[in-house]
């Protein structure tokens, strides 16, 4: 599975949004999905082909308005629609989402004082 497939999944879920693939726009109100590379492997004793999920590791940022109270809660009402997704993806079912905080983060403004929140997930992908 690749990012993209998860921002495809993300635009059908979340139409109202404009969500972008490893990037964001700073003069709008959007969501960037990005790959993270920091999780374990889960191997199975006696190798991957005995797996029965595997991991796909995924940051969103929500990059919403100079309103820190609108942005947050933005980014927390999309955490908690994320968290509840159940679903296929190219012939692959992802199970859950499993959030790896209890809220979305506060990360800051950007250059241009745009308030940005950041989600941390793992999707348990059943094989």
């Amino acid at each position: 599975m690749n990012t993209s497939d998860v921002v495809d999944l993300l635009k059908t879920a979340f139409p109202a949004y404009t969500i972008y693939n490893n990037f964001i726009n700073d003069k709008q109100q959007c969501v960037g999905v990005y790959s993270r590379g920091d999780t374990e492997d889960i191997i199975a004793i006696g190798g991957r082909h005995n797996s029965s999920y595997y991991i796909k590791p995924i940051q969103v940022i929500i990059h919403w308005s100079e309103d820190a109270n609108e942005s947050e809660n933005v980014a927390n009402g999309f955490w908690s629609i994320l968290s509840d997704i159940n679903t296929d993806i190219n012939g692959e079912h992802v199970k859950c989402f499993k959030m790896l905080t209890s809220s979305a983060i506060e990360l800051g403004r950007d250059n241009n004082n745009i308030c940005e929140f950041s989600i941390r997930t793992n999707l348990m992908v059943h094989v």
